[in-house]
């Protein structure tokens, strides 16, 4: 059967960083009935975004296992758009390590009851994972360990990136530990996450070449904990990270999901099975 024959309406919503809003459209979807990959929090499905030419987009769709509220997709979305922000930030050095996250949005499946889901492009190979929120290594890359450690100085000690994984150089699906530990989803860990990925970090070639401070595996949890106190009362009057940004944004995607769902239908959802 043609993809458009079994196509259904969706709306996606996609952030604009320069002026702070949710832009929506509506697009036809094509989703897979049975999940391809299944991770700790959320499953996997392929879908395929429809164009006007006739053509389509391979697209991976990512659903929570568990019934959450919209907020949850958004600060996916937000998370991954922040860490491409660092990332473009990290290849403005112009040395020769280039790193990317891909593009993420929100899609709400209009005849399934508004079921929201992530979607990102679909990369074809084996997806590597080199680090994760909880200060493990599991690989003996250096640069997404670098890339870490400078999220930490990029953003004046407000926090880092990690969970790095992906195919290549091209990541995905990162986790953001801040200092406060408000946003950026129920992965963020705050000054404990913070303190895991130190305690575990050596710095390598990269991070010298970066020029970034060395790290004092030895120091105490307590004692690094009073360091990241510190660096955050000597940062707030003037922030490299816009926590209030990240507020606005996520206030204007709930309007805009709640305006979007009244015109929704209410059909039965059975998007995860």
């Amino acid at each position: 059967m043609p993809l458009r024959n079994r196509s259904e309406l969706a709306t996606k919503f996609t952030y604009n960083p320069y002026n702070e809003t949710w832009q929506s459209h509506k697009v036809r979807v094509v989703v897979d009935k049975k999940p391809f990959a299944s991770g700790g929090m959320r499953v996997c499905m392929k879908m395929y975004e429809l164009e006007d030419n006739g053509d389509f987009i391979p697209c991976v769709s990512k659903v929570f296992k568990k019934e959450t509220n919209s907020k949850e997709y958004f600060d996916e979305a937000l998370t991954q758009m922040t860490a491409e922000c660092f990332a473009q930030e990290f290849n403005r050095l112009k040395t020769r390590w280039k790193v990317s996250f891909l593009p993420v949005n929100v899609m709400m499946l209009n005849e399934r009851q508004g079921q929201l889901c992530n979607v990102e492009p679909l990369l074809l190979g084996d997806y590597v994972k080199h680090n994760d929120n909880d200060g493990n290594v599991e690989t003996t890359e250096q640069l997404p360990q670098a890339f870490t450690h400078f999220t930490w100085e990029a953003s004046r000690h407000m926090l880092i990136v990690c969970d790095i994984q992906g195919l290549a150089d091209c990541y995905t699906d990162p986790q953001i530990h801040s200092i406060d530990g408000h946003s950026f989803g129920r992965g963020n860990l705050g000054q404990q996450g913070i303190l895991k990925f130190f305690k575990t970090h050596k710095c390598n070639r990269i991070c010298q070449a970066l020029k970034l401070p060395p790290t004092d595996r030895k120091t105490a949890d307590r004692q690094q904990a009073q360091q990241l106190q510190q660096h955050t009362q000597q940062n707030t009057s003037e922030p490299k990270f816009d926590s209030d940004k990240f507020a606005r944004g996520m206030q204007g995607a709930m309007e805009m999901v709640g305006a979007e769902r009244q015109g929704t239908s209410r059909l039965p959802c059975d998007f995860t099975s």
